[in-house]
This record gives C-alpha cells, sequence and structure tokens, in this order.
C-alpha cells in the first residue's frame, strides 16, 4: 500500500492530467451543432455521396472566398470536418488542440522560469476549463469558435514558442523550422484577421529590439513581411470587401443614431466591463497584482482601492449599471457622470497593472505579453460586434501572466503543494 501512495504522489500530476482531459473528452461527447455550423454542414437531404459532398465543400469555399471573408482555411475545416465527419471529428480532435494549447503554454513560461513541465501544465488546463462560462461557449464547445479560435491560438503560441525559445537561447532558428512557422503563418492569416494582427505586432516587436541592438536580424523581417502580405490578402479578399460594404452600410446608419466618438467610447467602455466584471479575468488581476506586489515587497495603493473594488462587486455588485453582457444594444454608452468615472478609474487600475507587470516580472516576457495584449483588443474596438470568444487571446496572454507570477513567487509562499 505505501508503494502506491509512493507511485501516487510521485506522478500526481500526470495521474490530474489524465483525469482532467478524460473529463473533457466526455464533455466533448455533448457539444452539438450550433448556430453557423448548420450553414455549412452538407445537408442530410442531399445524396451521401463523397463527391457531392467534395464538391459542396469546395462550393462553399467558393462563396466565402467571393462573398463573405478570407478565412478559407478556418472555413474550410469546419465545412469539410462537419460535411465529411460530423460533429464527431471536432469531439475528438477539439480535446487534443486544447491540450496543445495548454502545452505550449506551459514551455512558454518554463523558457524563463524553470518548473516541472507537467506541474505548469496541468495548472493552466485547469484554469482553462474553468474559465468564464460564456467564454468557454463560444470556443471550447462550439464547432465553429472551437476552430477559429482554439485550433488556430494553438498553433500561435507554437510561433510563440519556437520563436522565444531560440531568441533566450541566442541560437539561429532552422531552416526546416523556417517553413514549419511561414506554413503556420499561413493557416493563422486565413483563418483569423485578429491573431495575424498579433503576428504582426510580434514580430515587429523582435524586430524593432534587433535594429535597436544593431543586429538586424533577417528571420524577423522575413517572418513580418510574409505575415503582412498573406494578412492583406486575406483581408482584401472580394468576400471581405463585398462583407465590408455591408458593414460599411450598418456603420452609416449607425452613426445617424450616435456619433463617432460616443461609439468608441461605448465600446472601449464594453471592453473595460468584460476585463474588470468578468469574475475570471478579474480576479486574475487581483491575485497576479497582490503576488508581484507581495514579492517585491512594494506598496500600491491605486492598485490595492483598485482589487477591493473588483472583489467587493463579486459580492455586492457595486456597479448595477455598467454591463457586462455583450450584444449590439450595449453600443450606446450611458454617459453618466458615475459610468465616465467607472471607466476613468478602471483605465487607471489596468494601466497600473500593465506597469507592475512590466517593472517587476521578467521583463522581456512582460513586454512580449503587454504588446500581445495590446494587439489582440485593437482589432475589437474597431468591429460593430462584440463576442466572448473576442477576449479569448487576452485570456490566453492573462493566464501566462498569471502562472508565472506564481511560479515567481512560489519559493516564498508555498503555493503549489
Amino acid at each position: 500500500m505505501k508503494k502506491i501512495f509512493v507511485y501516487i504522489n510521485k506522478n500526481k500530476y500526470i495521474i490530474l492530467l489524465i483525469i482532467l482531459y478524460t473529463f473533457l473528452f466526455l464533455q466533448m461527447q455533448n457539444v452539438v451543432l450550433y448556430d453557423d455550423d448548420f450553414d455549412v454542414i452538407y445537408p442530410v437531404y442531399q445524396t451521401q455521396d463523397l463527391t457531392n459532398k467534395i464538391n459542396y465543400i469546395f462550393s462553399k469555399m467558393n462563396y466565402f472566398w467571393f462573398e463573405w471573408s478570407g478565412r478559407l482555411v478556418g472555413h474550410f475545416i469546419v465545412t469539410g470536418g462537419l460535411s465529411l465527419f460530423g460533429i464527431q471529428f471536432f469531439r475528438i480532435l477539439n480535446p487534443i488542440f486544447i491540450f496543445l494549447l495548454s502545452f505550449y503554454i506551459s514551455k512558454i513560461i518554463l523558457i524563463y522560469k524553470k518548473e516541472d513541465l507537467k506541474k505548469i501544465l496541468f495548472y493552466v488546463s485547469l484554469l482553462f476549463c474553468t474559465s468564464n462560462i460564456f467564454l468557454l461557449r463560444e470556443t471550447f464547445y462550439w464547432t465553429y469558435g472551437g476552430i477559429l479560435y482554439v485550433w488556430s491560438f494553438a498553433i500561435l503560441t507554437i510561433i510563440l514558442y519556437i520563436i522565444c525559445f531560440y531568441k533566450k537561447n541566442n541560437m539561429k532558428i532552422p531552416l526546416i523550422k523556417k517553413i514549419i512557422i511561414s506554413i503556420l503563418i499561413f493557416i493563422i492569416t486565413f483563418t483569423l484577421e485578429q491573431y495575424s494582427f498579433i503576428l504582426i505586432c510580434i514580430f515587429g516587436y523582435f524586430l524593432l529590439k534587433s535594429i535597436i541592438n544593431k543586429k538586424i536580424n533577417c528571420n524577423y523581417l522575413y517572418f513580418l513581411l510574409i505575415t503582412i502580405l498573406l494578412f492583406m490578402i486575406s483581408y482584401f479578399a472580394p468576400g471581405n470587401l463585398a462583407h465590408k460594404q455591408i458593414l460599411v452600410n450598418d456603420f452609416n446608419e449607425f452613426t445617424t443614431k450616435i456619433n463617432i466618438f460616443e461609439k468608441m467610447f461605448s465600446k472601449y467602455e464594453t471592453i473595460i466591463s468584460c476585463l474588470c466584471k468578468s469574475s475570471f479575468l478579474g480576479l486574475q488581476f487581483v491575485i497576479t497584482s497582490s503576488l508581484i506586489l507581495l514579492k517585491n515587497k512594494k506598496i500600491n495603493l491605486f492598485m490595492i482601492v483598485g482589487n477591493l473594488a473588483i472583489i467587493l462587486d463579486k459580492f455586492f455588485n457595486l456597479f448595477p449599471s455598467i454591463p457586462i453582457s455583450i450584444d449590439n444594444d450595449s453600443l450606446f454608452f450611458d454617459f453618466t457622470f458615475f459610468n465616465v468615472i467607472y471607466v476613468v478609474f478602471f483605465s487607471l487600475y489596468l494601466a497600473s497593472y500593465i506597469y507592475i507587470v512590466y517593472k517587476y516580472l521578467n521583463t522581456k516576457l512582460s513586454a512580449l505579453m503587454i504588446l500581445a495584449i495590446a494587439s489582440s483588443v485593437l482589432p475589437i474596438i474597431c468591429i460593430r460586434y462584440i463576442g466572448f470568444r473576442y477576449f479569448f487571446p487576452i485570456n490566453i496572454i492573462l493566464l501566462i501572466i498569471f502562472v508565472y507570477s506564481i511560479q515567481d513567487i512560489k519559493h516564498r509562499i508555498n503555493i503549489y503543494e
């Protein structure tokens, strides 16, 4: 019996990972077709012939490219997967991509902070699976959202890991890795524009740093140029231009009811609300900032007041006039004194959070994460409809900072064991 307990204690994180992903896999078996999934799956009333299905898939790609958007790879995977294999293909593959995403996030953290991979992987996976339920509904448990947002970000983390690993170790990226990165960039740029923008900002950041250090890195220049090129091809696809005209018409109608300043401010308020009133993201801010300040023996009164406000809001709903629901109605912002004070206060709170993350955590990692947050938020301000899934990259980036900050202080406070 003692040997059994010794074995369990020695391999506890492996056992916990197996239990967690088994539970996740079982949960995935309850995922059903939802929303846009019905628009792309091969109709059941047509002849169930492989040739007809393939023709249907390519006809759909023709429609997407010329009439809807340049997300050709994402649409192809969703349409092809559902039409050829049904919902079961997503139920099986989605846990695998969630694991890959968690794995490479853990590897990125371990580049800058040495620790047991299994331990970090378990906590990252656990935090993912216990995220905001609305966010999970639009990503983990929806075929279209899962493929466009989760699968493509798993690919993005692979790129980020390779780049960070070779940069951290001052090593040249091998040719085979450059080819792999180029292929992965192609997949991302033709899957989701928001992630393409993140890549452009990250490669631009690395290139700028190499120029400042008077050692221009041609790899970053190549990756930046190819990402911009592919992004432009995807963005200016005929379908995007046609779709854009519809949005322009909607925007013109919209601006007759609300001026552009009010529109942008209301969109910004929605983002602030989603970040600070969301239990999962808000508590990440509170715990991370508290741990960082505790480790460095610093006192930041503004952060303390902000943390208390977030915590009290969870129990007493201090800000009832600030909605967290995301829909088109939230575009209209109530310019009351209280609401304006709320937006200004939490804008300063988030600015303080970014400051202490940059100042007290690993400078290279924190600068990269802050850049990624900014580049993932900017596209949200420029679109009319805001879905919880648009906050998925912010959730991941904050998760990296969150786990890293816990790991950074674990020798002072017994966090894990």
